[in-house]
């Protein structure tokens, strides 16, 4: 079986991981978190970066930070990874599930500067609002950033799947009051399981340093001056995030290749890709294509199901947050191409260590399956 995900292990995690083991230094604190957090400062052009121990963690911790409450209401992607909603109802406060757009697939973001203003103009400014990069493509988000200015209203990034990607040149995560990512197995680069608050708030980051590791006061005795969570990540953790970091450039150069050979899917009837907001540039986390079965002659599920025969794990789409039960009652502003992204979004293999053998028996199994629906030309 072809796997969706495999982690991309090429570098010195052992290296790194045996120097934890000989130090003594496995847990918190060590060097490797340390040089964890100023690798990827000086990369996203961040002046903090807090490591934590996942990308749910650091949403939670900032969004805590950015003041959000309970009975607050939050502006989310609906199309997301139900992460990133539930940090919000951890804090007791309510998510509004902005709907996606049709050709990037990223979070609306002019429909969700829209309902910013409004809410705000009628005396109901939202707490914070959430927009999230998914499937490793950054997301514009100049009308949102100039709307949240004006009604001061603090901009949280779920950035947990584009890692790496940028726009006009600039890291996604970097552009709002936090950015947050992670390092699960299955992201860009890994640390077994993690995640990072990056921001040039110099409050908000000494905070979320101090919140993240049970609030704990310096000093050799044990007094905390309040609710703390024991969110901290592990010096062995970042040992092999920042063993993975190092490869980070060859690993998105596979990822650039292995996206750019899916890309002949598209020649297919009933086969489309997302389309490349200008000026940001992807770091192709995750390839997804939309089947659409009138064209293409199967179905999205049919398609799951043939290419698990031939020993290709394919999985769907993010469902949208709206079709969760918790949030099935959560207040809905857009359309439904959430909804369609979900009944046509199937996403394909694309860890970097993905072989073109393997590539291509994917992509020659994708175009035997397509059923021609009209006459020949």
């Amino acid at each position: 079986m072809i796997p969706l995900f495999a982690a991309y292990v090429a570098g010195r995690e052992t290296d790194y991981v045996r120097e934890c083991l000989d130090t003594g230094w496995l847990a918190s604190g060590g060097q490797f978190n340390r040089r964890f957090a100023e690798e990827l400062s000086r990369f996203l052009g961040a002046s903090h970066a807090v490591p934590c121990n996942s990308g749910t963690s650091a949403l939670h911790v900032s969004l805590m930070l950015a003041g959000v409450g309970p009975d607050d209401r939050v502006l989310v992607s609906d199309l997301t990874f139900v992460a990133t909603a539930n940090p919000i109802r951890y804090l007791r406060a309510e998510p509004v599930l902005i709907d996606a757009h049709p050709t990037h697939w990223n979070v609306d973001v002019e429909l969700m500067a829209d309902e910013l203003k409004r809410r705000a103009d009628r005396g109901q400014r939202p707490a914070a609002v959430l927009p999230t990069h998914i499937l490793g493509r950054a997301c514009r988000l100049d009308p949102l950033l100039e709307a949240a200015q004006r009604f001061d209203v603090p901009v949280i990034e779920d950035a947990a799947e584009a890692f790496g990607a940028t726009v006009d040149g600039r890291q996604a995560g970097t552009f709002g009051l936090a950015g947050c990512f992670s390092f699960n197995g299955n992201k860009q680069i890994t640390t077994g399981g993690g995640g990072l608050i990056a921001t040039d708030d110099d409050g908000l980051a000494r905070q979320a340093d101090h919140i993240i590791n049970q609030a704990k006061l310096p000093g050799p005795g044990y007094v905390h001056d309040q609710v703390g969570y024991n969110y901290r990540l592990s010096n062995v953790a970042a040992a092999i995030g920042l063993a993975q970091f190092e490869q980070l450039p060859e690993i998105v150069a596979r990822k650039h290749r292995i996206a750019a050979r899916y890309r002949c899917l598209a020649d297919l009837p009933g086969i489309a890709l997302p389309y490349e907001e200008p000026g940001t540039v992807s770091s192709d986390w995750l390839t997804t294509i939309l089947i659409d079965e009138a064209q293409f002659g199967r179905s999205r599920d049919e398609m799951l199901g043939c290419l698990a025969e031939r020993g290709v794990e394919a999985r769907p789409i993010w469902t949208p947050l709206h079709k969760m039960p918790m949030y099935a009652h959560a207040e809905r502003v857009g359309g439904d191409i959430a909804d369609q992204l979900d009944a046509q979004g199937l996403s394909l293999p694309s860890f970097a260590g993905l072989s073109d053998e393997q590539q291509q028996h994917i992509i020659h199994t994708i175009q035997s399956l397509y059923i021609r629906t009209g006459p020949p030309g």
